[in-house]
Formats: structure tokens, sequence, C-alpha cells
């Protein structure tokens, strides 16, 4: 369930990526929420040619574990998850 105080942590084109990064950050105890957003057609070069795209989001005080949870997967995937600008 997404909360008002919970920020962007990335977006994830990929079903099976998606649930790894759901997966670890279970396993770390990261609080988490996702949600679904439709990629316009325009954008969607942007998201791998994805019409659908997995908002991940988090609570501000968890973003940096979370961050370096996605930085220790393995380049495959990370290729697949899209981090917010200031994060890259």
């Amino acid at each position: 369930m997404e909360r008002v105080e919970d920020i962007e942590l990335c977006r994830i084109t990929d079903v099976k990526v998606k649930e790894k990064v759901m997966f670890l950050l279970i396993r770390h105890r990261v609080p988490y929420a996702e949600r679904w957003d439709e990629v316009p057609f325009l954008k969607r070069s942007r998201y791998h040619g994805a019409k659908e795209v997995c908002v991940v989001l988090t609570h501000p005080a968890h973003r940096k574990e979370a961050v370096e949870i996605i930085q220790g997967m393995d380049k495959e995937m990370q290729n697949k998850i899209i981090l917010p600008e200031e994060e890259k």
C-alpha cells in the first residue's frame, strides 16, 4: 500500500527482475510498495518497449539501503531497472 511519504525507488519493465528485487528487499527488511503505470507510446523506447512499468516505492529512510541492494545485483538485471536520475 502506497503511503504519502513514500518516494520512488526505481522503475522495472521485466516481471522476473521485479520479483528478484522484491525478494531482495523483503530479505533485507526494506519496506516497499509497488504500482503499475502505463507507458505512453512515445516514451516506450526508454522502457525497452514496455506498455507498463512497475514503479517501486520505499520510505525515504530506507532509500540508500535499497539503492545499494539494487546496485549489488548483476549487470544484466540492472540494465532492466531504471533508477531516478540522481541515483545513477
